[in-house]
């Protein structure tokens, strides 16, 4: 995530960011309004901002099934910054939508548009959906910063995560990130909501999952880099339906939740995991990532479909301008979990 004019970058992707932002660059005011420049903004000595409107409309027609289907949507978003030590991240979107059949099976079944959240019935077969999200951030010193949302949070170089993804909807997190020469460390506390839960008829409210998360980012070189990755997720209801919320021993701010989680006797869900990546030419990487969730590793060795054994995986390679053919971008990319 790299905020405009604040000078530094708080992604944990800290080798090798692929891919570049590519700008038209317009000769007339609405050629660069469009393609190159902010709607709006204001650059002082001590502070700035910007504003802009995302309009976006996609038609497609299904041949097969005889169905035209579309996305509407208009958005708008701010950023500010006060100095190198305060940021602020605002977004709102409104989507009107008529999916596809395969995506409508989905909606009708789960009542909810995969990444963006609960939807509401238009018309029929046409869905309207919002979505929100934004952050505040703050630089403790050169060491430190806090960051504050409700947005998605995303590790790992893929177009998908096996340790942390993007795929689900925004959620409320506190996030504590450390820079310490060639290591990264963050912490975040967050909460989650199962919109497809059994409705709490005392609260009347969705059912909620706590999570924290430990990812620790090292540059062994400066062509390789390996992340090292924990989680602990629980429900705020206990078995017996009382209410439990967050569970303060998880405030640990250093690696390894196992032996807290055990100690609890807890049915808490832990996850461990490693990110590598390793920069061949300079601009191409090599990535994988290794999920872990529980593991018999005679079962494992002796392949006989043991049911405990849940771990995950993925192996990729992405690079741009190869052949020296500028913009040209390449992605290939295998993801599997089982069971």
């Amino acid at each position: 995530m790299d905020l405009s004019h604040s000078g530094i970058n708080i992604s944990i992707d800290s080798i090798f960011r692929v891919g570049n932002n590519f700008y038209y660059q317009g000769n007339s005011w609405v050629e660069r309004k469009i393609f190159d420049e902010h709607l709006f903004e204001s650059k002082k000595k001590s502070y700035w901002w910007t504003a802009d409107f995302f309009p976006d409309f996609i038609l497609q027609q299904d041949f097969y099934n005889n169905k035209t289907s579309w996305v509407n949507s208009r958005g708008v978003e701010f950023n500010a910054g006060i100095e190198e030590n305060l940021f602020v991240r605002a977004q709102y979107f409104e989507t009107l939508a008529k999916f596809p059949n395969y995506l409508d099976s989905i909606v009708n079944k789960d009542l909810i548009i995969p990444g963006q959240g609960f939807r509401r019935l238009n018309t029929p077969g046409v869905y309207d959906y919002g979505y929100a999200s934004g952050f505040l951030l703050y630089n403790i010193s050169r060491y430190f910063s806090v960051q504050f949302g409700h947005d998605k949070n995303f590790i790992g170089d893929g177009y998908r995560s096996m340790l942390l993804s993007d795929i689900g909807f925004n959620y409320p997190f506190l996030r504590l990130n450390g820079y310490f020469g060639d290591l990264q460390y963050f912490i975040m506390w967050a909460q989650f909501q199962d919109i497809d839960s059994a409705f709490n008829s005392i609260n009347h409210v969705w059912q909620k999952k706590y999570g924290v998360f430990h990812y620790l980012d090292w540059n062994v070189t400066n062509r390789l880099s390996i992340g090292f990755f924990e989680s602990v997720i629980w429900k705020e209801m206990d078995s017996t339906y009382g209410y439990r919320g967050f569970d303060w021993q998880y405030l640990n701010p250093v690696i390894f939740f196992r032996p807290i989680e055990y100690s609890l006797g807890s049915p808490d869900n832990v996850l461990m995991g490693i990110n590598i990546k390793y920069k061949i030419p300079e601009n191409l990487i090599t990535y994988g990532q290794l999920l872990i969730d529980e593991m018999s590793y005679n079962e494992y060795i002796h392949n006989r479909g043991y049911w405990g054994n849940k771990l995950a995986y993925q192996l990729g390679i992405k690079g741009y301008n190869l052949f020296n053919i500028e913009n040209l971008y390449v992605q290939a990319e295998h993801n599997s979990a089982s069971p």
